[in-house]
């Protein structure tokens, strides 16, 4: 029995035309976002939005849900390598791949979130005391780091981050956790980490009685710090 290609089950298909550099250059804005779809190349449409702007899209569907790959601005390329670039897309959906679910992976991949989540991963089969610092990590970290290679992270960053923190003690954790991170990407060469940016960060001298780091790598200074593995 012969399968409906992902693309084909899209219906209805409106406002369908023989794509072509003029007509998509003068494509009329609306008062709210339209598709035109090309007859040649499936799945292929021009997005025209109120402000004028166009982009080339692929339209696809996934597990009983519509997709949207965004190709590129319809005035920055022609037609012609717009239905190459979409048939590429195709043949990624024919073989069973979703290429916006692995574009939007590939965007998170090597950076520091990317790091965190999957040392957190790490984490709970580890210690059982990474959920606390894992919420200093999402707190402090994340909003600063997170979208940064972690490869590109310096200490001067680091720095940066331990002088955000007002509290000494929280400070402390926070890199305590981020050079746990790091060191393990070391060992385990993940996200192309070759150095660790919190080692030998100077920790903020507290009036707390001490404690002792259970994160062996951190270089810490050995004081109220909680480990996340």
């Amino acid at each position: 029995m012969l399968q409906r290609s992902p693309i084909a089950k899209l219906r209805p298909v409106p406002n369908k035309h023989r794509l072509n550099d003029r007509l998509v250059s003068d494509l009329q804005p609306r008062s709210k976002a339209f598709l035109v779809w090309d007859t040649v190349q499936p799945g292929l449409v021009v997005q025209v939005q109120p402000t004028g702007h166009r982009s080339f899209i692929v339209v696809y569907n996934r597990h009983g849900r519509t997709r949207w790959y965004h190709l590129s601005n319809a005035l920055a390329i022609r037609v012609a390598e717009a239905r190459k670039l979409a048939n590429a897309v195709t043949y990624q959906i024919a073989q069973g791949k979703d290429p916006t679910a692995e574009r939007k992976a590939s965007r998170h991949a090597g950076t520091f979130e990317d790091l965190a989540t999957r040392y957190r991963k790490y984490g709970e089969t580890k210690n059982k005391s990474w959920k606390a610092t894992g919420k200093l990590i999402k707190r402090y970290v994340l909003p600063s780091w997170g979208k940064l290679l972690a490869a590109e992270i310096s200490r001067g960053d680091a720095n940066a981050l331990m002088a955000d923190i007002t509290a000494k003690v929280t400070a402390n954790q926070v890199m305590a956790s981020a050079s746990a991170i790091f060191s393990w990407a070391i060992r385990k060469e993940i996200g192309g980490v070759k150095i660790n940016p919190c080692h030998n960060i100077e920790r903020n001298q507290t009036g707390s009685a001490p404690g002792y780091c259970r994160i062996a790598s951190c270089h810490c200074s050995g004081k109220n710090l909680t480990a996340w593995g």
